[in-house]
C-alpha cells in the first residue's frame, strides 16, 4: 500500500489529480484494511468519507449516474456503521 500512495501523491503533486481524488483513492484501501480487521467503526468511518468526497468529485465532473451510485454506496456505508455501532 504504501508504493501505491506514493504513486498517488506523486500525481498529485504534478497536478494529475486533485488533493480530493487523491484522499477519495486512498481512503477506500484504509477503509478496507480496518473492516477486515475487524476494527469497524474507522473502517465504516472511513468508507463514508470516500464515499461523500466521491459523490462531491464525480457530480462536479458531470457524472451523474455514478454520482447516484456514490450515493447509495454511502447510504450502505451508513447502514454499516449503524451496525458496527450498535454491536458494542
Amino acid at each position: 500500500m504504501g508504493v501505491f500512495s506514493l504513486i498517488l501523491g506523486y500525481l498529485s503533486f504534478v497536478g494529475f489529480l486533485t488533493i480530493l481524488e487523491l484522499v477519495s483513492s486512498i481512503t477506500p484501501l484504509l477503509s478496507i484494511y480496518y473492516l477486515a480487521k475487524n476494527k469497524l467503526k474507522i473502517g465504516w468511518i472511513l468508507m463514508v468519507i470516500t464515499c461523500v468526497i466521491t459523490t462531491f468529485v464525480v457530480f462536479e465532473k458531470g457524472q451523474i449516474i455514478f454520482a447516484l451510485y456514490q450515493v447509495i454506496s454511502l447510504l450502505l456505508a451508513l447502514y454499516g456503521f449503524k451496525k458496527s455501532y450498535s454491536k458494542k
